[in-house]
């Protein structure tokens, strides 16, 4: 367990590595497309390639943090796959202007960025640790999260089903719910957590070693989430006298 946990740390840390250099080296190109006089088409290439590199940053980081603490499974490393393989289409697409009269290009490149968000917003609720009290409001996120991307799905691939008002309408009550939910995990995290004791001193756990959920009240010697249970000990060495 230990094992997986440190590889997952050290792949963790080489991708935030070449995600900082992308990131830098995306955000001087986008510099300078914007600053440059005489825009163009390489002007415009050059942002839309950035923005699809911080976009995928953001997916990379959300699903890497989740995938550090071994949340979900194996949906943030496919998140983090949808992600890098919708960069690289976006990529293709930006360069090359592929001319077709078939939008089925088109649509599955929505259908993957659809997939890519939600196994990022998935991973990202995941992270916040609720108490077994809230435990339902993640599993309700979940399912919220994957009828609102199967409705999408829908959307994508069947122009007829907007034309139906009931559609769009179910559609925008879904995507309500999503972001009602997903706004309130947070908040439960912030208020089912009292403040730190300040009898517990700084030498209290604050996160649980078994799955990195924060403890509340720090100090806890058991885990809500996960349900471990641990003891933290500080040994000071004796003193030495000269």
């Amino acid at each position: 367990m230990n094992d997986l946990a440190d590889g997952r740390r050290t792949l963790h840390r080489g991708a935030l590595r070449v995600m900082l250099a992308s990131v830098v080296v995306s955000a001087l190109m986008g510099c300078y497309a914007l600053l440059s006089e005489d825009w163009g088409k390489l002007e415009e290439r050059l942002l839309l390639s950035t923005l699809s590199v911080f976009g995928t940053s953001m997916i990379t980081l959300a699903c890497g943090v989740a995938w550090e603490r071994g949340r979900l499974s194996v949906v943030p490393p496919l998140g983090i796959a949808l992600g890098l393989l919708g960069l690289v289409l976006l990529l293709g697409v930006i360069w090359t202007e592929p001319r077709t009269d078939s939008d089925v290009l088109w649509r599955g490149l929505a259908t993957e960025i659809t997939l890519a968000l939600a196994a990022t917003h998935a991973s990202l609720v995941s992270i916040f640790g609720l108490k077994r009290r809230y435990e339902a409001v993640p599993i309700v996120t979940y399912v919220l999260n994957a009828l609102l991307s199967a409705t999408t799905l829908v959307g994508i691939w069947s122009d007829e089903v907007w034309n139906d008002d009931a559609f769009g309408r179910a559609y925008g009550a879904l995507t309500v719910l999503v972001i009602a939910a997903t706004i309130a995990i947070p908040v439960l995290r912030r208020l089912d957590g009292p403040a730190l004791d300040p009898g517990r001193g700084e030498t209290g756990a604050r996160f649980c070693p078994n799955c990195g959920t924060g403890l509340e009240p720090p100090g806890e010697a058991a885990c809500e989430v996960c349900g471990a249970t641990f003891e933290v000990r500080v040994t000071t060495p004796p003193a030495t006298w000269h």
